[in-house]
């Protein structure tokens, strides 16, 4: 057909998510792949605003998390969408507004039987940039069971534009 399937990545659990226009307006689908064959589409989101700017998610350890996680965009709201074969949850992350404008974000669960830094639990980093052009690089965290905590910078007043993260075996991930 007409529709477009654009942006996809490789999910933690064996599959693919992307961003379609089949239903009239960009979605969010995740399309199974299982022992060789591909599974039918489900879609994670299907609203009448347009879901888009679809990020993955690194992971820190290769059997955790069991659920997935995936990032998009939804008018002015950055959202972490959390699902797994059964069940859905959203949370708003960032709020784009006259003051902030929040870009490139990209997110990473980290899970460290050690407890060690950095923290276990979901971590989105973003870069902000404020009404009058200046950026900073900042990141939001919700531990595994709790709720998010509140903006932090990780460096103030950057050229910073595209982060990605690098990871070494049983090390922390470098930005």
């Amino acid at each position: 057909g007409n529709a477009l399937r654009i942006n996809p990545y490789e999910d933690f659990n064996h599959g693919i998510v992307f961003q379609t226009n089949e239903n009239g307006n960009w979605d969010i689908a995740y399309k199974p792949y299982d022992w060789g064959n591909w599974g039918p589409i489900t879609f994670l989101t299907n609203s009448t605003a347009d879901e888009h700017n679809l990020s993955p998610f690194y992971v820190s350890e290769q059997y955790y998390p069991l659920d997935n996680y995936i990032l998009f965009q939804r008018s002015d709201t950055i959202i972490v969408l959390e699902y797994t074969d059964s069940t859905e949850a959203e949370y708003p992350v960032f709020v784009n507004s006259s003051q902030f404008q929040y870009s490139d974000y990209i997110g990473v669960f980290y899970y460290n039987f050690s407890g060690n830094f950095p923290r276990m639990g979901i971590h989105v980093i973003a870069v902000e940039t404020d009404s009058a052009g200046n950026r900073n690089l900042v990141y939001k965290y919700k531990p595994l069971n709790g709720v998010w905590e509140e903006k932090s910078f990780i460096k103030e007043n950057c050229e910073c534009r595209n982060p990605s993260l690098q990871y070494y075996e049983f090390s922390p991930y470098l930005i």
